[in-house]
């Protein structure tokens, strides 16, 4: 019998970072032709979509920070992991505890929301505008499989819950759906605390165990063939390595790297430039090719940006709780 744990409260803190996919996308915006001003616009509304999201993720989490949950527990952000050669899940907050896993699937969305099906889709109408999305319970769903997947192989006994969350004040619900709990910011905290009241079926090492195993499947985010996806030809876009500050190219000197533009510094920007380069196209994955998009002439520059890196996602998933 699992021997129960004490319970004592705390609040959580939640260290959410920027989405990666941001820098990728900045990136890519820069090189291209400029001609393309179309694909320009096009990429920045990919961007302020990506960071609405993320706005209304750092909503929750401070909503989150203010409860008080049971201890001892584990909340991840951003979890990523592959389940197979072709399949990732991205789940946007996990909250593991000694008595359930939450998982937690947020919309920044606002105006009128209603859940369509047959086909599955949500429809939204604001300013008397209406826009069709994909169905958020066939995403939750997705993820919610992959999850118990990658539990089976811990074969730990934990009831797995599962929450959508609609961050924005503006949203209205019109049509109820019963695939899944769906909650607004205010309701969270009774959520919990109800789920809360679940009797603890994990001890300690058992939840250390847990938690280990679910940071061991974390991998980054990673686009895949991006131009193919967006529809541009490599070929057309812009070589070099770009500055963060500005549209700028960055000019190699003895110890660092300044910018032509706008005069800032960088000391070894090839890691966040090769990690760009190898989501564009996998064209790119011949050190020829990608020697002569960085600029450079030595090899062994190259490896060691490509040691830099490869450092740098491993880090990824090493966490504990």
């Amino acid at each position: 019998m699992t021997k129960p744990i004490p319970i004592k409260w705390s609040n959580p803190h939640i260290t959410r970072s920027i989405p990666p996919e941001l820098e990728t996308l900045k990136d890519l915006q820069k090189r291209l032709p400029d001609t393309l001003h179309e694909k320009s616009r096009e990429i920045t509304n990919q961007m302020l979509t990506i960071l609405s999201g993320h706005y209304g993720e750092v909503r929750i989490d401070e909503i989150l920070t203010g409860i008080l949950l049971p201890e001892p527990y584990t909340i991840i952000p951003n979890f990523h992991a592959r389940i197979s050669q072709k399949r990732y899940t991205q789940i946007d907050t996990l909250i593991i505890t000694s008595k359930f896993i939450l998982h937690i699937e947020i919309k920044n969305i606002r105006g009128k929301i209603e859940f369509l099906q047959n086909p599955s889709r949500m429809k939204r109408t604001y300013d008397e505008k209406e826009s069709y999305f994909d169905c958020p319970f066939t995403q939750i769903q997705r993820n919610h499989y992959a999850l118990l997947l990658m539990l089976r192989k811990l074969d730990l006994p934990i009831p797995v819950h599962r929450a959508l969350v609609f961050a924005n004040k503006s949203c209205e619900i019109v049509t109820s759906d019963k695939r899944c709990t769906i909650l607004f910011p205010k309701q969270l905290e009774a959520h919990i605390l109800e789920l809360s009241r679940l009797p603890s079926v994990l001890n300690k090492r058992q939840l250390k165990q847990l938690v280990n195993q679910l940071h061991s499947f974390q991998t980054p985010f990673l686009y895949e063939d991006i131009c193919l996806k967006q529809g541009l030809d490599l070929a057309t876009l812009k070589k070099g390595v770009f500055c963060q500050e500005c549209t700028g190219r960055l000019i190699q000197q003895t110890r660092n790297w300044k910018c032509g533009k706008c005069g800032s510094v960088e000391r070894n920007p090839l890691p966040r430039t090769l990690k760009h380069l190898l989501q564009f196209s996998s064209e790119l994955e011949k050190s020829k090719e990608l020697r002569k998009w960085l600029g450079i002439k030595s090899q062994q520059t190259l490896y060691r940006a490509r040691k830099t890196l490869m450092l740098q996602i491993s880090s990824i998933g090493n966490g504990t709780s």
